[in-house]
Order: C-alpha cells, then structure tokens, then sequence
C-alpha cells in the first residue's frame, strides 16, 4: 500500500484513557504505535532519524502508523477479522490513520470477511464424501485340491 506524505493530526502519545487494552489485539498495536513514535521523536532534529525539514511529529506519526498497522492481525479467520476492525476503528477514533487509509483497510476487512462466510457456506452436501474403498475381488490361483491338479495337469487347472 502506497503511503502518502499528507500530515498527520496531533496524537497524545499517552492515547490514555481509550479503554484499548481490553481488546489484546488493539492492546500490541498501541504499544508498537507508542514504542515507534518514541523512538522516532528522540531527536527530531537528527538527520539520520527523521528528514531534516521535519520540524514537528509528522515523520515520528508516520513511522508510529506504519508500526500500528504492521502490528495488525493477519485477516484469516473469523476472531483475527473481527480484532482487524478494531484496531482500525481505534485508529481512526484517535486519528492514527487518515480517513481514506481507514477506507482502504476496512475495504480489505470486508472481503476478508466475505471469503470467510463464503468458505463456511459450502453446503455438505455438495462436497462429495470420500469413496469407500472396495475391496479387490480375490481370485485363488491355487487350484482347490490336490487331486484336481493330477486330474487336470498343470495346464488345464481352473482358477476360481
């Protein structure tokens, strides 16, 4: 995903008093969110942290986004969906993200979620059940007594 070079609202770093840590998954991306703004904001003056015409938090919030949203739930399954859309929907209340990247990453949350519901849908009963393995017939290649071979000679035997 192409990341614009818009600027990013003030943030509390704090970001206290949201209630995010009773959701694990919002709980990770708001401490990677913190760690990354943190270290980016060390000294933002330094070239080698932050561009030099950066005079503000613009690059320690982008950076801190980038963490936020490489922190978020792979979208496979339902729970993994489900904590997905609230770590995007508590960046967008706390202005982590601007609102057209917050567009984006519930867009992919809604296919996401329609693949999952669509796989679950599958009626049993149009997936074929696995074949039974039949049995091999048994053909006896000894013939069925001993008197039968002297009778009938090697060549002449009857296989059943």
């Amino acid at each position: 995903m192409a990341r614009s070079v818009k600027p990013f609202p003030t943030i509390d770093p704090s970001l206290s008093g949201s209630g995010y840590e009773k959701n694990q998954a919002v709980a990770v991306c708001v401490k990677a969110w913190r760690r990354t703004f943190e270290l980016a904001s060390l000294a933002p003056g330094d070239g080698r942290l932050a561009p030099p015409h950066d005079d503000s938090t613009h690059f320690a919030n982008q950076q801190a986004a980038i963490a936020f949203i490489d922190a978020m739930p792979p979208l496979s399954g339902p729970q993994n969906v489900s904590d997905f859309i609230a770590c995007v929907a508590f960046a967008m209340l706390k202005h982590i993200f601007r609102s057209e990247e917050s567009r984006q990453l519930l867009d992919v949350a809604k296919v996401a979620l329609a693949s999952i519901r669509a796989t679950s849908r599958t009626p049993a009963s149009s997936v074929a059940p696995p074949a039974e393995p039949r049995p091999l017939a048994k053909k006896n290649l000894l013939p069925k007594t001993a008197p039968e071979l002297v009778q009938n000679g090697p060549s002449k035997m009857q296989l059943t």
